[in-house]
């Protein structure tokens, strides 16, 4: 299993668009026969902050997810939202 979160903190002014947005990805996301799990957080403390909570099958099912259409389309309209560069972080379940 491959686990990531993702953190994301987005400009104040693109909240509204990056939650629409990330939302599709997520619906599509979840279809992937690869994908065990992907949720999407925003923080209590900060209405900015966001995390994607990933889990696939394998590594290759990750990389498979990096393919898709939806995928693709998502990345390169978010990335004029952020703030900071998000942050990818690995998981290992203990």
């Amino acid at each position: 299993m491959k686990t990531v979160q993702v953190v994301f903190t987005i400009k104040k002014e693109h909240i509204s668009e990056f939650i629409q947005l990330t939302t599709l990805n997520v619906i599509n996301s979840r279809k992937e026969s690869g994908v065990l799990s992907f949720h999407f957080f925003q923080t209590y403390k900060d209405s900015s902050s966001f995390i994607l909570l990933e889990q696939y099958n394998t590594i290759e099912d990750q990389l498979l997810h990096r393919e898709k259409e939806h995928y693709k389309i998502w990345k390169n309209t978010i990335i004029n939202f952020l703030e900071k560069p998000y942050e990818v972080i690995d998981l290992i379940e203990m």
